[in-house]
């Protein structure tokens, strides 16, 4: 009744019920917004309850302080590399993600490189806009390439002005209202929780609108054609802002996607309006397994370039009882203590916990972490640009919960075996396959080593070029 299966599974009944797709509220198709964080919302809100925290004092004075670097680093760097300085014409545009990896002595987003390369080889009018990872540009600004900072500081501007004025400029009419009650009584019935859909959907339509003002303005500078992004359902004012204009609008997927990753998964088919016209997946896998919005979005197999190239470069040498644990944010404390469990049960395993990049280590990991030092088969990797692959090349084993890094682990030739923690449910082909296996504690992960047969799989449905 909890698991964010059921919880997708009850959205869309709900969805159907009520036609959410078509409804708007003050003139934004308001469910599109809301649809993927009430998941983990609700989620969160039945298995930990809601939590208030008091920040202390300095810790506020920290946050503070580090809010004013922010923005005037980006004040510096939008006068003098802004996207928004830059009045050129272009022909298109690539938003590229924030996070990016060295290679080859320079950093780059790994999953536009090489469309970025093709777009230099033919000589394409077009400019990058690149946006900070923690705090940091890795890339230096060109002809070709901007920074998007001038996007924070109208963001920040604007959000504190609805603040200051306590008017978050959303008009409500009676029929939303009536429909906001019916929504908040059906989930709040169903999980026995309180959940504020006003707050919700004024706090989405409010940023919504902050940023689709942005990219509009941007788009009528620029006036490109074509706009590539990456993580499009976390840019949904972006692709608005672009089907106004008349502007295609490209994805290329970065990870995993399945039936419960409700940024991609649409079982009805309905009619959306802030999705992208194509996206770019890595093989055939993830069609087959993830029910797209085929209504409205068309797909190309186009294989994930810089894994590919690297698998096929890659020495593959395993390294017998080497085990290798993936983080993720919303289940690192009970996978890191499996982890240090494990290790300190069985001392013949090599052991080695990866953070995702964007991780930092919570309260009860820090914990764990000190007394894991007293361990010398337990080893933490903790930074930004750690490769993951040298890892997974020597690794026999990988653990984990949901990552795109298992997929990628079985290219490299790993067997997976998956803790069944909260978005265990996005990976249920390679456990009904028998690629992966379940374990539900570290005395379960030495069984499965021990005696457990894994079914090998064709990666090349993974990632379409891998075995060319």
């Amino acid at each position: 009744m909890n698991s964010k299966a059921d919880i997708c599974e009850f959205i869309w009944n709900i969805e159907d019920k009520y036609n959410l797709f078509s409804k708007t509220i003050d003139g934004v198709y308001f469910w599109e917004l809301l649809r993927f964080r009430l998941v983990q919302h609700i989620y969160d809100l039945k298995n930990y309850g809601s939590k208030t925290i008091n920040p202390d004092h300095k810790s506020v004075i920290k946050q503070w302080v580090k809010l004013s670097k922010h923005l005037l680093f980006s004040i510096r760097n939008s006068y003098l590399y802004g996207t928004r300085m830059k009045t050129k014409q272009v022909d298109i545009l690539i938003f590229e993600h924030a996070r990016k990896k060295m290679n080859n002595g320079i950093y780059i987003d790994i999953y536009t490189n090489d469309f970025l390369k093709k777009c230099i080889k033919n000589k394409c009018n077009y400019e990058v806009i690149e946006s900070p990872f923690q705090g940091k540009h890795y890339c230096k600004t060109d002809s070709k390439r901007r920074y998007r900072d001038h996007y924070y500081i109208s963001y920040f501007f604007r959000k504190l002005n609805l603040k200051l004025s306590r008017n978050r400029n959303v008009i409500f009419n009676k029929k939303d209202i009536v429909l906001l009650k019916q929504l908040q009584k059906s989930f709040n019935n169903r999980y026995d929780i309180c959940i504020n859909f006003n707050s919700l959907v004024v706090n989405q339509i409010s940023q919504f609108k902050i940023e689709y003002d942005f990219y509009y303005e941007l788009l009528q500078i620029k006036n490109p054609k074509q706009v590539y992004i990456v993580v499009g359902y976390g840019q949904k004012p972006l692709i608005s802002a672009c089907k106004n204009n008349s502007v295609e609008v490209i994805e290329f997927q970065h990870g995993l996607i399945s039936r419960y990753h409700m940024g991609y998964s649409y079982p009805l088919n309905q009619k959306l309006y802030y999705y992208p016209d194509k996206l770019y997946l890595f093989g055939k896998y993830w069609s087959k397994n993830t029910p797209l919005p085929d209504k409205n979005t068309k797909f190309e197999y186009t294989g994930f370039p810089y894994f590919e190239n690297l698998v096929k470069k890659k020495t593959i040498s395993k390294k017998k009882n080497q085990v290798v644990f993936i983080s993720q944010l919303p289940v690192q404390e009970q996978l890191f203590e499996i982890a240090y469990r494990f290790a300190q049960k069985n001392k013949i395993y090599d052991v080695f916990f990866k953070f995702h990049p964007k991780e930092q280590m919570k309260e009860k990991s820090i914990l764990i972490g000190e007394k894991a030092k007293s361990l010398l088969n337990f080893t933490l990797i903790q930074k930004v640009q750690a490769d993951i692959y040298d890892l997974l090349s020597s690794a026999e084993y990988i653990v984990g919960v949901y990552s795109t890094s298992v997929y990628e682990a079985l290219a490299l030739k790993c067997k997976p075996i998956l803790i069944n923690l909260s978005g265990i449910e996005n990976m249920g082909d390679i456990i009904n396959s028998g690629t992966a296996a379940v374990a539900e504690d570290e005395d379960d992960i030495y069984e499965i080593i021990k005696n457990y047969t894994f079914t090998s799989m064709n990666t090349q449905i993974l990632f379409a070029n891998l075995n060319e």
